[in-house]
């Protein structure tokens, strides 16, 4: 389930503190996997970002694939409707 047989949805969550950004990740990871269409997505993460802190900011990520484009827009709207949303990036083109 990789481009171009599917799509994808960088969700990276960025706080000082690395508990934090993880428990947001978490809580973002938590909605999306009791969210309708969760039957249509593979949730990977929360995981560290592959470069974990940048400018003092610790980063943790979750990468959504589905086939489906309606799913992956749900979820992201899910996703920016938290109270501390993460920056979203559909199909990115690197995932660092």
């Amino acid at each position: 389930l990789y481009p171009p047989f599917a799509r994808l949805l960088l969700a990276l969550f960025t706080h000082e503190d690395a508990g934090q950004a993880l428990r947001e990740a978490s809580a973002g990871a938590a909605a999306v996997r009791s969210s309708r269409v969760a039957a249509e997505l593979r949730l990977l993460g929360p995981a560290p970002a592959p470069i974990e802190r940048i400018k003092g900011l610790y980063r943790f990520q979750l990468l959504l694939k589905s086939q489906s484009r309606e799913a992956l827009a749900e979820a992201g709207a899910l996703l920016a409707a938290l109270p501390s949303p993460p920056r979203l990036d559909v199909d990115p083109q690197n995932l660092l």
